[in-house]
């Protein structure tokens, strides 16, 4: 998912900086793509959530090797989970930005 947003943002830049663009079908266009990923950004907050949860409920099992690994594969999953919920969520708001800036474009050109 993150190459794919990455590939988007550098897309949407790119026809920006274009001068004969058309701005009414980006702000179309923005609008669809914002809806997807906030979905997927949606969606993996709740897997984070679970995955923080299950960590700190492993905190209740004893300590032996067996559960000791569990909880260091929760804490590295959790971490991970964490990092691209950061991504996804920047990246939205970026998008935020950039359709706010086509749609006052698109005021402009009419």
């Amino acid at each position: 998912m993150a190459k794919t947003i990455r590939a988007y943002l550098l897309r949407v830049r790119v026809a920006l900086a274009d001068e004969s663009a058309d701005y009414a079908a980006l702000q179309s266009d923005l609008l669809t793509h914002i809806a997807f990923f906030q979905h997927e950004r949606f969606v993996h907050l709740i897997i984070t959530l679970a995955f923080a949860v299950m960590l700190i409920a492993s905190f209740l099992l004893p300590l032996e090797l067996a559960y000791i690994a569990i909880r260091v594969a929760l804490l590295a999953l959790t971490a991970a989970y964490v990092a691209h919920y950061y991504f996804l969520e920047n990246s939205v708001q970026e998008l935020y930005r950039i359709y706010d800036a086509v749609r006052d474009l698109a005021k402009n050109a009419k």
